[in-house]
């Protein structure tokens, strides 16, 4: 009994096509950005103490100073990676696959600098929101420059169509 005898067999696969195809996509990329503004909102509106919540989360494997300062930085961390996220997704819907190296680029730069140079005996976690915070405020600043300098990767109809001779 081949494969294509088999009860088990499953149905085939419906692609979407064209107009579908798209709106599915910018639903996928649209994603993430949302979930980021509404905890953003969350967090502007309820303003929770993460700081208390940390410490008493992590009593045995954390000094009483590892998360000072959480409350006040997290706001706009959670403010410019929503940020970030929905220029990512922007990027990527038009094509403009160069523009995620510069928009990676800061906050990636800063975790691997806070990284090296942060003490892991007594890590003060302030100090990575504040810089992957700069990290993200100078790439989406960087990356907005950029975008019209940036021509869409997105082959067109005008480029494939054959050149006229006259």
């Amino acid at each position: 009994m081949n494969d294509r005898d088999s009860p088990y067999r499953s149905a085939p696969i419906a692609e979407p096509s064209g107009n579908n195809q798209k709106i599915l996509r910018h639903l996928r990329l649209a994603t993430i950005p949302t979930i980021l503004l509404l905890s953003t909102g969350y967090v502007f509106l309820t303003r929770p103490n993460l700081e208390t919540y940390l410490n008493h989360s992590w009593p045995w494997n954390s000094r009483p100073d590892a998360f000072m300062h959480i409350n006040n930085a997290i706001l706009p961390f959670m403010t410019l990676s929503t940020c970030t996220s929905a220029i990512g997704a922007w990027v990527l819907a038009t094509h403009r696959k160069s523009l995620t190296i510069p928009l990676t680029a800061g906050p990636l730069i800063c975790a691997i600098g806070w990284s090296i140079t942060e003490d892991y005996q007594d890590p003060t976690w302030f100090h990575l929101f504040a810089l992957m915070t700069i990290g993200m405020l100078v790439s989406c600043v960087v990356t907005i420059v950029l975008a019209p300098l940036v021509r869409s990767t997105e082959p067109s109809v005008a480029r494939a169509l054959p050149k006229s001779r006259f």
